[in-house]
């Protein structure tokens, strides 16, 4: 996708952007809000090597002990907030048991260097502060201890090496006589002096010892809660609900097979545009309109003759006088495009028929006052007819003149526009296609085309039946209606790669409703058998002269056995 892509989603769908955020915002502050407060304090230990088992390497010839500050440090962090320092210091205050210390306690070594942390959270700040102080002074008290009790267990080792020296100098004592003995009572009395010297030396060390811990910093009651933070958790809501929100979109964007643009419509199909009809609020709720007449110098009616301008420029090298109009699917305004494009043509001077050869749900009969019981379908039982008995005269000039006067087209149409005549479907038929497809019908547009300048004919959408493809036989050239943020891609891609097929002329898209994104209702979901209802809509919108749309035709049924009567 591109920036223009993410912009026009944004403006799409900008109140959503800006309302769920704003109300998770507002969510997350009156949240923290109703929180109570959390303060914390924090007292800080210095650490020095303890005993031997502290200290690591040498520092070359000097032979200085070196500190391994991040070892030492993380494992007294976890001998402070283990149960022996929580249970200490939980005796020594008093007002707080292991279980709430275990829950407030926070201790973190500080990164390469030998300063432990050790914090407190509480409601109230000056008991987090006295919580703070007291695990600290319990972790001193215990590493002190642990201090002591390693010197006083090498002391009572010293003892027992001191009372076994003194045993053998007094053995040695008695053979003084012996010359062999003399040296080895010396070199016995120096190592008992070297054992008092070093049993005194630990003795005095553990006296003095402090655990080599020591607190550098007491806590103090904080002035500022720790939690809740209510700007943040406004920042952290909005942040989120924009994040949920614009995944929303981009998943449901990335769903959506919906044709979203012209070079969207033209990259699926492999077509030209050769027009885009702006969106119309009167047409979209239904009424079939004449944009000319209605707002001749409107954006639809200029749309319209600049499909009509389109169209001659396409006919220069070979003309296009007999147009098929279809689309994908249903729903897409292919009706509105054909009855404005023909009023166009009539509206510059061509002679121009608008058959409505959709014999299932016709919509052009809106336009015209007049009745729908004679129409396309009786003038096909008129020349089928004219045909069968042509046959059978074998005069040559009476075959010829039943078949003129069977051509009679402008007998079916109404015509009070100027230029412009207009072809009901007539009565419905239970075989469409067949019909469409038989000769008669050929015969039919062949005829139309010489008297008339331009036929336009409004069909079914391709992918609904197989009607516009049997028509596009008899055209010279196909248009495809497209409705923009309706028409869904794979539904045009293959209504393309059907009339292809079919050997059609197509000749580019119609992009209808351009900037909208409502339907005009549709449909075909019915059945011969069952009957059919249709009702004009309330609003009327005239063709002019025309009027106001035709009267109702309601609960028409036809048996098979008389559809195929008049198929025949």
């Amino acid at each position: 996708m591109s920036i223009s892509d993410y912009l026009r989603l944004a403006r799409r769908y900008l109140v959503i952007l800006i309302c769920v955020p704003l109300a998770l915002g507002v969510a997350g502050l009156l949240s923290a809000r109703s929180q109570a407060k959390v303060y914390r304090s924090t007292a800080q230990v210095l650490l020095r090597p303890n005993d031997p088992n502290e200290r690591v390497g040498t520092s070359g010839a000097t032979g200085t002990e070196i500190l391994n500050a991040d070892r030492i440090v993380q494992a007294q962090a976890d001998i402070a907030k283990g149960p022996t320092v929580r249970k200490a210091a939980a005796d020594k205050l008093g007002t707080v048991t292991e279980q709430e210390l275990q829950k407030s306690l926070v201790v973190s070594p500080a990164t390469n260097s030998n300063i432990l942390s050790i914090s407190a959270d509480d409601v109230d700040p000056q008991r987090a502060a006295a919580l703070a102080n007291g695990v600290a002074a319990a972790f001193i008290e215990n590493r002190r201890l642990s201090a002591v009790t390693g010197l006083e267990s090498a002391i009572a080792d010293l003892d027992e090496k001191v009372a076994e020296s003194q045993r053998q100098i007094s053995e040695l004592a008695k053979a003084q006589s012996d010359p062999s003995k003399a040296a080895q009572l010396d070199t016995a009395q120096l190592q008992y002096r070297s054992l008092s010297d070093r049993r005194l030396q630990l003795a005095v060390d553990k006296d003095l010892k402090k655990g080599e811990a020591e607190l550098i910093a007491s806590a103090s009651p904080a002035d500022q809660p720790i939690s809740p933070k209510p700007a943040r958790s406004a920042l952290l809501g909005a942040v989120v609900g924009l994040l949920i929100v614009a995944g929303a979109i981009l998943l449901k964007d990335r769903l959506d097979t919906r044709l979203r643009s012209r070079e969207d419509a033209e990259e699926t199909s492999g077509l030209a545009t050769l027009a885009e009809v702006p969106f119309d609020r009167d047409a979209d709720k239904g009424a079939l309109r004449i944009a000319a007449e209605d707002d001749p110098d409107g954006l639809v009616a200029e749309a319209i003759r600049s499909l009509r301008v389109s169209l001659r420029f396409l006919g220069l090298e070979e003309p296009v006088k007999v147009i098929l109009v279809t689309s994908a699917q249903p729903d897409d305004g292919k009706s509105t495009v054909s009855a404005n494009l023909a009023h166009s043509y009539a509206e510059s001077g061509a002679r121009t028929l608008l058959v409505s050869a959709d014999l299932r749900r016709p919509h052009v009969e809106r336009l015209s006052a007049l009745s729908a019981e004679r129409g396309l379908v009786e003038l096909f039982d008129e020349m089928a007819s004219a045909r069968e008995q042509g046959r059978q005269d074998r005069n040559p000039r009476v075959r010829e003149r039943v078949l003129i006067g069977a051509a009679g087209i402008t007998n079916y149409c109404h015509d009070d526009v100027p230029n412009l005549w207009v072809l009901p479907a007539g009565q419905r038929v239970a075989n469409p296609v067949e019909i469409l497809g038989s000769a008669v019908a050929k015969e039919f547009f062949d005829r139309a085309a010489e008297e008339f300048d331009v036929v336009i004919i409004d069909s079914p959408p391709v992918l609904a039946v197989a009607d516009a493809v049997v028509l596009s036989q008899f055209v010279d050239g196909v248009l495809v209606v497209t409705s923009l943020h309706k028409t869904q891609r794979p539904a045009l891609a293959r209504a393309i790669e059907v009339l292809r097929n079919g050997q059609a002329n197509v000749l580019g898209l119609v992009l209808n409703r351009v900037g909208g994104t409502s339907g005009y209702g549709y449909s075909y979901g019915f059945g011969y058998s069952q009957g059919y209802t249709y009702s004009a809509p309330r609003r009327s919108s005239g063709f002019g002269a025309f009027g106001a749309f035709a009267r109702r035709v309601t609960d028409r049924r036809r048996s098979n056995s008389g559809s195929g009567r008049r198929a025949a």
